[in-house]
């Protein structure tokens, strides 16, 4: 009988190290990020977050992006897009139904270039025009330059520059010399690199970037409605701890079951 009293608590025991090491580990769909389970949890069923992932490597958003909002915005969505892509065309129109958000300092958004070149041949082409219109005119001028081409899909890339270009007011002749730039060639063979690199496995390729080293990957697109329920949950805290309550609570009836029996 005295062996039957101890094995009780011993197993109780063994349950609750178990289920203890469940919730260390867990850490969703991300789990090299550290960003807690419950979180993911909450947010998975509005942003269906990517798996196979390496967020590891994800550049920090820095003065290098050319970011359409406020630096210090408490999230970022880190974007690797290209400009040739239909469905990056449809995401990025969903950004433009944020602007509220991106105005009043929420979000703040980081495109980053990512060119299918097997499927979109001018898509780099494109992106190095586009690294152009930026390090000419800075952020505003990159981003009229990326909405620009956007609106206008159906046009030669040749076309799409030019038009761009005299549109947002920059000299054709200074644009056409920088594009022959090496430094800018390699700004987006480097950013390809970086989303070969985490896993990205079509565009758009999207990192939800919060506080508390939340980052979460999303492949494809997501409507502006969702994106913005999703900015409120993080930034109200009102992410559920699921993974946290349920296994916080097996342990709390393990130990109560260990008292009983002693």
């Amino acid at each position: 009988m005295e062996n039957k009293s101890y094995a009780v608590p011993v197993i109780v025991t063994i349950a609750i190290i178990i289920l203890a090491g469940a919730f260390f580990f867990y850490q969703g769909p991300s789990i090299d990020n550290g960003q807690t389970a419950s979180i993911i949890q909450s947010l998975a069923p509005l942003l269906q977050p990517a798996e196979d992932v390496n967020m590891d490597s994800l550049r920090a958003v820095s003065g290098d992006d050319l970011l359409r909002g406020e630096a210090a915005a408490p999230i970022k969505l880190v974007i690797y897009s290209d400009l040739e892509c239909p469905a990056c065309a449809w995401f990025h129109d969903q950004l433009g139904q944020m602007s509220d958000y991106i105005k009043e300092g929420k979000v703040a958004v980081a495109f980053r270039h990512f060119p299918l070149d097997s499927i979109h041949p001018s898509a780099r082409k494109l992106a190095v025009a586009a690294e152009c219109a930026g390090k000419l005119g800075g952020s505003e001028k990159f981003w009229q330059f990326i909405d620009f081409v956007f609106a206008a899909p159906d046009k030669s890339a040749e076309s799409l520059v030019a038009d761009a270009t005299e549109a947002i007011g920059l000299d054709i002749e200074t644009m056409t010399s920088c594009q022959a730039e090496k430094e800018i060639s390699d700004a987006v063979e480097s950013e390809y690199q970086e989303a070969t690199g985490l896993g990205a496995q079509g565009t758009p390729f999207i990192a939800v970037v919060g506080p508390d080293d939340l980052v979460m990957p999303i492949f494809g697109g997501r409507e502006a409605k969702d994106l913005k329920q999703a900015i409120d949950m993080i930034l109200a805290d009102e992410a559920e701890p699921i993974v946290e309550t349920e296994i916080e609570t097996e342990i709390e009836e393990a130990a109560a079951t260990s008292s009983a029996t002693e």
